[in-house]
């Protein structure tokens, strides 16, 4: 299964853990990162374009904590009007077939979006820590 992985970087991480209240401010940092990785998945996508199922398919689940901190996933869902897993496309997109050679999306959407992501999650945090 795809699936792109919010993770706080470490420093952000060692400065969450000194405050009280870092349930409330991890998510609204991963909201701040979400459409900055949904925007260039699905621009990506687009380019690949048949019938825009998968493309239009492409969703944030919502922020959550797990083991390892906080985490939400952009990913596609659904299926298409032939019962073909969205997701499934995109894995085969992304790591091609015997008959397809890969045409990655995840990969280089990960590597564009990184830098935004992380500066849109710093300019949440340092507007919750300041206000607090």
């Amino acid at each position: 299964m795809a699936s792109f992985r919010f993770e706080i970087p470490d420093e952000l991480t060692k400065r969450l853990e000194k405050l009280q209240n870092t349930d409330e401010i991890a998510p609204k940092m991963i909201d701040a990162g979400i459409p900055i990785v949904q925007d260039e998945t699905v621009r990506r996508a687009d380019s690949h374009r048949r019938t825009g199922a998968m493309s239009g398919s492409i969703k944030p689940t919502q922020p959550k904590r797990t083991g390892s901190g906080h985490s939400a996933v952009v990913r596609p869902t659904g299926r298409d009007g032939r019962g073909t897993r969205n997701m499934e496309k995109m894995m085969y997109m992304e790591y091609g077939t015997s008959h397809q050679p890969s045409t990655p999306i995840i990969a280089p959407t990960v590597a564009a979006t990184e830098s935004s992501v992380i500066e849109a999650m710093r300019e949440v945090f340092n507007a919750e820590v300041e206000s607090k």
